[in-house]
């Protein structure tokens, strides 16, 4: 398989249950590529963090000779504004362009108790993708549209902002379908968490943790993903010039 490297810059959202090496394992799973994962991910960061980390970012983007850079803002309260977003999200869009990077720009979802988010985040990254030319990894609406599945488990963790390992399963199987073109269906039905026992630092247990789907739900969840991903390329295609 040809090789990919992969780089995620984001937050907790980012590496919540190692979404990232759910995706590097889709990828090896389906045949796509050898994907190669690295991510620059810290708690609360938004893109303007990120942008003050001058050094590591830049040698990341100058010599880590990738492929895609998945980019994930803060989106919950308190997050930046729309204008601040837009702002340090051209220049990350840029430095990787300089470096033949392609980027997509993750689409993220609203808190479960504030489904009414979903507008005002939709509306900012839209307008990126407008703008920028950059394709929207629609994770928002699936989170979205999954509310308003029955039987499918929540795709949030217990605080309602971060992803369970459902959630992380689906944010992974998007990225997956986007970059690839691909259907994420028949993908094996299996997350992974990294919950701790406790809060104690030093814990031994730093292996992956696998966590099994059910597989008729997971069945589910891939259709839902693909159907948005379809959705979203269709939006991106059709954007006025």
């Amino acid at each position: 398989m040809e090789k990919k490297r992969f780089l995620f810059i984001g937050n907790s959202h980012t590496y919540f249950n190692d979404m990232p090496e759910l995706v590097r394992r889709m990828c090896a799973e389906a045949g796509f590529c050898e994907a190669e994962i690295c991510m620059q991910a810290l708690p609360y960061a938004t893109y303007q963090a990120h942008l003050e980390q001058e050094t590591s970012l830049r040698f990341q983007m100058v010599y880590g000779n990738f492929d895609f850079l998945i980019l994930q803002q803060a989106a919950h309260s308190p997050c930046p504004s729309r204008e601040e977003t837009l702002r340090d999200a051209r220049v990350l869009l840029r430095q990787a362009r300089l470096n033949h990077i392609q980027p997509f720009q993750l689409l993220p979802w609203a808190e479960e108790r504030f489904p009414e988010h979903q507008e005002a985040l939709n509306s900012v990254y839209c307008e990126l993708a407008g703008t920028e030319g950059i394709p929207l990894i629609p994770a928002g609406l699936v989170f979205e549209r999954a509310r308003a599945e029955k039987g499918l488990p929540s795709l949030y963790w217990r605080d309602g902002e971060h992803a369970s390992p459902w959630g992380s399963y689906a944010v992974a199987a998007t990225i997956y379908s986007c970059i690839s073109g691909r259907s994420p269906i028949g993908l094996k039905a299996e997350s992974l968490s990294y919950a701790k026992i406790d809060k104690r630092p030093g814990q031994n247990e730093w292996g992956p943790r696998s966590f099994p789907l059910k597989a008729d739900a997971c069945r589910r969840l891939q259709e839902l993903v693909f159907k948005c991903v379809r959705m979203q390329r269709q939006a991106f295609t059709n954007r006025p010039l």
